[in-house]
């Protein structure tokens, strides 16, 4: 959740940013951040704070996850360990089997996107992966920028394009390209600026 917050913020500056065209827009934002934060219930706070502690078990299993990752990448950086094996395959780059009994440690992907695919198919496929998401990006951004005057047009383009901010962001903590709900929703709102192109 707290990776979500991180993309919605973003997200929500980025529309800022596009609305008004310049960052001195963005002044105002960490006082209201500020203000939120102190409003906000206190266990949301500690959820926020709780991303400095190391000791938080979801802090831990993604730190010990990314590691594993990180292994498996150098082990077989052309070709990964294989679609749909990091969770099975986990232990044999993890050296702390107890880990299969802590509280909150389910590696059953790498809580990051691109590490997920390049250790899962290989550096080569993350690579690919990252060309397809910028190409994305600079494309609606193009449609933005070409299409002036807060046109339906342009408000498509605006929204394909924090659409990949947002997932892209998010998915530095999380492997949301792999859930099914959010990909289609990602899918479509990226697909509809090239659809009205068509």
């Amino acid at each position: 959740t707290r990776s979500v917050w991180m993309a919605t913020i973003a997200g929500l500056l980025t529309l800022l940013w596009m609305r008004c065209y310049h960052w001195k827009s963005l002044a105002v934002v960490p006082l209201c951040l500020v203000l939120l934060l102190s409003m906000a219930p206190r266990v949301f706070r500690e959820r926020m704070w709780s991303v400095f502690d190391s000791q938080n078990p979801s802090n831990y299993a993604r730190l010990a996850i990314w590691k594993a990752g990180l292994r498996m990448i150098e082990a077989h950086p052309w070709v990964g360990v294989g679609p749909q094996r990091v969770s099975r395959v986990f232990y044999d780059y993890h050296p702390n089997s107890n880990d299969r009994y802590r509280y909150g440690f389910f590696p059953v992907h790498m809580h990051n996107n691109l590490l997920q695919f390049a250790a899962e198919r290989g550096i080569p496929c993350a690579l690919a992966w990252l060309w397809l998401i910028l190409k994305i990006a600079m494309d609606h951004w193009r449609g933005f920028r070409r299409d002036e005057g807060g046109t339906q047009t342009q408000t498509i383009y605006a929204v394909g394009f924090i659409s990949v901010v947002v997932l892209f962001l998010a998915g530095l903590f999380e492997f949301n390209f792999g859930d099914s709900e959010v990909l289609m929703i990602f899918l479509f709102l990226v697909s509809a600026p090239y659809a009205m192109k068509a």
